[in-house]
């Protein structure tokens, strides 16, 4: 259950805030499933906070969930945004790169809502290829500010 909630950033792997959507969501982890997650060694015990520093005009920040790529496009300078996370292990990443991953479209949609702000463009696009630190990807599909 936990791998359709995955977000990844460089090493980083995580999910947002489970208090907030994935505790509420029908068929989603309870907190007891996390307490195991935990005493297992996957998930570490206390929540951080990850953040997307300022970024000025025209620059992009993403994030990788499964086969997708999150991008958030700035069209004006924008501050600090941020939201807590609940953080993955080394075991815990090696063990979701195992998983055949379908991404959970409303989930999506609540990530946008933590990292985008006013002069931020939300998208999303298939992965093609990643060669190094280069991820190539296909055509982009812009979520409207709206929700």
């Amino acid at each position: 259950k936990l791998g359709n909630y995955i977000l990844r950033s460089g090493e980083k792997a995580f999910f947002i805030d489970p208090k907030a959507y994935i505790f509420t969501k029908d068929g989603g982890l309870t907190f007891l499933d996390i307490l195991a997650l935990k005493d297992a060694g996957l998930i570490f015990e206390t929540e951080l906070e990850f953040s997307f520093n300022p970024v000025g005009v025209g620059e992009m920040s993403h994030l990788i969930s499964g086969p997708l790529i999150l991008i958030f496009e700035r069209e004006k300078n924008t501050q600090k945004i941020g939201s807590e996370i609940c953080l993955l292990t080394r075991v815990g990443i090696e063990l979701i790169q195992l998983l055949i991953v379908q991404p959970d479209m409303e989930y999506l949609q609540f990530v946008k809502k933590r990292f985008t702000s006013d002069g931020v463009k939300f998208a999303w696009a298939p992965i093609l290829g990643i060669v190094g630190d280069q991820i190539h990807f296909g055509a982009k599909t812009y979520v409207g500010q709206e929700t």
